[in-house]
């Protein structure tokens, strides 16, 4: 996967789904990148320079270094806020994914760092990739995409309504378990790990380690 594969199922997808429409999305790099990026207080003056060429704004060549011999240099700081920051447009720095689907009405939702287990679709995926595996018989190469792909079609369609529905609920009890634990909302950034001894969040978090013949339908206690 990339950035220009996602786009375009991105863009099919969005199509398909229509407005009022939410994606929940981890901060994978393909995910996360932006078309037209700009520089940030921290950047490199060559950034910043470059930034500025693009834009037309004139700045002094000579003093825009981090050359501690040059007794006038530009300070990076006063740089930035002085010929970049007024350079910067609304359209920058926006993520290419959510620009995509701000054209078709579909909100996303970003999962914080580290928390993939608060997607259901991860579930899914370990349940499905642990069916395949499990049924996976073909070793000639030739045919073992298409062998592949049809196991992985059969082992979707074999989801029951309720399974599904299970899961849900389950990643809605993991959710305010960790709004417990954790005293902050679930949509702003979270520690890693740690914050709470409740012995029941291994069991949550191994949920992704299946059994290759567990089939989801016991997930909601």
């Amino acid at each position: 996967m990339n950035a220009d594969m996602f786009d375009n199922y991105l863009l099919m997808l969005c199509l398909k789904l229509g407005p009022g429409a939410m994606l929940i999305l981890d901060k994978a790099p393909y995910y996360t990148w932006t078309l037209h990026s700009a520089p940030m207080k921290n950047s490199c003056y060559d950034d910043m320079t470059i930034c500025c060429d693009e834009n037309g704004i004139w700045y002094d060549e000579t003093r825009a270094t981090t050359d501690r011999s040059v007794k006038d240099r530009i300070l990076k700081d006063y740089f930035f806020q002085a010929y970049v920051a007024p350079s910067i447009r609304p359209w920058h720095n926006v993520k290419t994914a959510k620009a995509i689907a701000s054209d078709f009405g579909v909100e996303i939702l970003r999962l914080p760092s580290y928390h993939c287990f608060f997607n259901l679709i991860e579930f899914v995926w370990s349940i499905n990739k642990n069916n395949v595996a499990k049924h996976n018989s073909i070793t000639q190469i030739a045919h073992k995409l298409e062998a592949v792909k049809a196991l992985l079609v059969t082992a979707l369609e074999g989801i029951e309504e309720q399974t599904f529905i299970n899961w849900v609920y389950h990643t809605f009890k993991l959710e305010e378990k960790y709004r417990q634990a954790q005293a902050i909302d679930i949509n702003h950034q979270l520690p890693p790990t740690g914050g709470h001894d409740d012995e029941d969040d291994d069991d949550d978090i191994d949920l992704l380690r299946e059994k290759d013949d567990d089939d989801g339908s016991n997930v909601v206690d």
